[in-house]
């Protein structure tokens, strides 16, 4: 820790990574103004800002948190709904789960009133449903924020409505995806000059043997598509019976059960449908053991080692791209704008841990949203509570940083939920915020202004390796975060180190 003191040029980070959160910045907090009973979390934990997609969903009206104000946007939606359709006698309001009932009941009702209040000057009064069952369990919080202007009729109008289409949809995208893989293959067996040019930009290798793994590969990767397409090996679910399933994520292997899961949408935002379940094949292919070192969007992506690269998912989506549309695999946009004093040598390595530190909060994202699947599965299915059991470090770290979990072996706590939520949803806005791509400078301190989204680097920061110089990047970025308390900021730091791992080795080699 000294190091990361002398490096970072700020005397308080070893203090700050050595001391645990006082508990007058506990987690959950008392407000006398509430009723007894009623649960808040602190800032850094809210999951604040309304439902990114709301205009996609005409029929219902979307709240920020832990507000009934009804904004501009959705007053519009409002009128337009009235202007196709009749005033609805009842609406149905929902409030996300964080706080609990005795919280969310009144919320909920007033949002409800809130738009009966503008309905009501239109046609007579209506009443007010409130169903908060809906939103326990569900992990997508700002979609949980509304009042339904009439019953969701489709999967568009709700997400836990289970697309019928989608079983169909998917075994067809699994035959195309196998389609894709074996020209993957025949294109890898080619020892055409343009076509070891790609696997060299791909794969950073060309040679034969990298060309013979590659090509076995996706006879593999064939092999488990023609698998997963037994009516036993994959599924479709929704947020509301499998937390997995949240808002972002469209497909996973559960290495559980071997199955293949599609989520609503069923397609990634960076890939098409049929390139997510050659993705989502190169997990479940029991002969590669896919893991998602880099995918195609991160920086880190070409900074892969050919060992890596030959495990990674989206490696194999970005050959059959090359080799199917003729480019070449085009490079990666710099993580930051470089002052025009610092080297070549300088940039690059800022860049990498830069690249590093946003594989390491998305790792800590996606652990984290593990966390809460585990939590929640055995409501949904007895036969699941045992996955609590594979997150029990994980809960210990919470618990240790104070952060207001449960410790296990205890059973959780219904806020337990709530927190780790919180935590994935800080995770997330860090991820954001580590690929804003800054204005780089050389500097007397690692610092991240967030305001001007500056990040200065000082002559201490070159001297160190590529997990420690991820680290500091890291850390200058949760300090840098207005809503994280300076007293959890270390905290911040080592569930990032527990959850999203210290390991470079897939793009440094072997240690």
């Amino acid at each position: 820790m000294l190091q990361l003191q002398r490096l970072a040029g700020n005397q308080s980070v070893n203090a700050l990574l050595g001391e645990r959160a006082p508990s007058s910045t506990g987690t959950v907090v008392q407000r006398a103004s509430r009723p007894a009973g009623i649960q808040r979390l602190s800032s850094d934990l809210q999951v604040r800002g309304k439902f990114g997609n709301a205009s996609s969903h005409p029929k219902q009206v979307f709240f920020d948190f832990n507000s009934a104000a009804v904004d501009s946007k959705e007053r519009a939606k409002i009128d337009d709904f009235l202007g196709t359709s009749p005033p609805p006698a009842v609406v149905v309001a929902v409030a996300s789960e964080e706080g609990g009932d005795a919280a969310n009941r009144p919320l909920a009702q007033s949002r409800g009133a809130a738009v009966g209040a503008i309905i009501g000057r239109r046609g007579p009064r209506l009443r007010v449903e409130v169903a908060l069952a809906a939103s326990v369990d569900n992990p997508d919080y700002r979609f949980m924020r509304r009042v339904d202007l009439a019953p969701p009729s489709s999967a568009k109008d709700d997400e836990c409505i289970l697309d019928p289409g989608c079983d169909a949809r998917l075994v067809t995208a699994m035959g195309l995806a196998q389609a894709l893989a074996r020209i993957g293959h025949s294109a890898a067996a080619n020892p055409h000059p343009p076509i070891r040019l790609a696997l060299n930009d791909v794969f950073h290798a060309s040679d034969d043997e990298t060309a013979t793994a590659v090509a076995e590969a996706y006879d593999n990767i064939v092999k488990e598509l023609g698998v997963l397409t037994a009516p036993d090996r994959h599924s479709c679910q929704t947020p509301c019976t499998n937390a997995i399933c949240r808002s972002g994520n469209r497909a996973f292997f559960d290495p559980k059960t071997n199955t293949m899961v599609a989520c609503p949408d069923l397609k990634d935002t960076d890939k098409s449908v049929v390139e997510t379940v050659l993705h989502e094949a190169v997990h479940g292919s029991p002969e590669i053991q896919g893991k998602d070192f880099a995918r195609l969007a991160e920086p880190l992506f070409p900074f892969l080692t050919t060992a890596a690269a030959l495990k990674n998912p989206d490696s194999y989506v970005e050959f059959t791209r090359v080799v199917t549309t003729g480019r070449r695999t085009p490079p990666r946009a710099p993580t930051g704008d470089f002052d025009t004093s610092m080297t070549a040598e300088q940039r690059a390595a800022v860049g990498k841990a830069v690249a590093w530190a946003i594989r390491r909060l998305l790792e800590a994202e996606e652990t984290a949203d593990f966390v809460y699947f585990a939590l929640t599965a055995g409501h949904k299915n007895p036969k699941e509570a045992g996955q609590i059991d594979d997150v029990a470090n994980e809960r210990t770290v919470l618990k240790r940083e104070q952060f207001g979990t449960t410790l296990p072996p205890a059973a959780p706590k219904a806020q337990d939920q709530w927190i780790v939520e919180g935590v994935s949803n800080r995770l997330h806005k860090l991820v954001l915020a580590a690929g804003s791509k800054p204005t780089v400078a050389p500097g007397s301190a690692i610092t991240w202004a967030r305001s001007s989204n500056e990040l200065l680097v000082n002559e201490g920061f070159f001297d160190a390796g590529v997990s420690q110089q991820a680290r500091l990047i890291e850390f200058a970025l949760i300090r840098s975060d207005p809503d994280i308390p300076s007293s959890r900021a270390a905290s911040y730091q080592r569930v990032v180190d527990q959850f999203g791992g210290l390991d470079v080795s897939t793009t440094e080699g072997p240690p």
